[in-house]
């Protein structure tokens, strides 16, 4: 992730519409193998805390 290349704002106004959608969807990913490990853990421990927060866990299915 941390690999990846940032555009601006100025940069993405400069591209054709289709451009655009293709930067954006080159961006997508479909595996969290990919990523960053700090940024997986931050995103991992903070799943945790809403679901704990929101009780989204059925305790019976646990």
């Amino acid at each position: 992730m941390s690999e990846d290349r940032i555009w601006t704002a100025a940069e993405m106004e400069l591209m054709s519409p289709d451009e655009r959608a293709r930067t954006v969807r080159a961006g997508f990913r479909d595996s969290l193998d990919g990523l960053d490990p700090e940024f997986r853990a931050r995103a991992e421990a903070k799943s945790r805390r809403i679901v704990a927060e929101y009780g989204l866990v059925d305790p019976e299915r646990s």
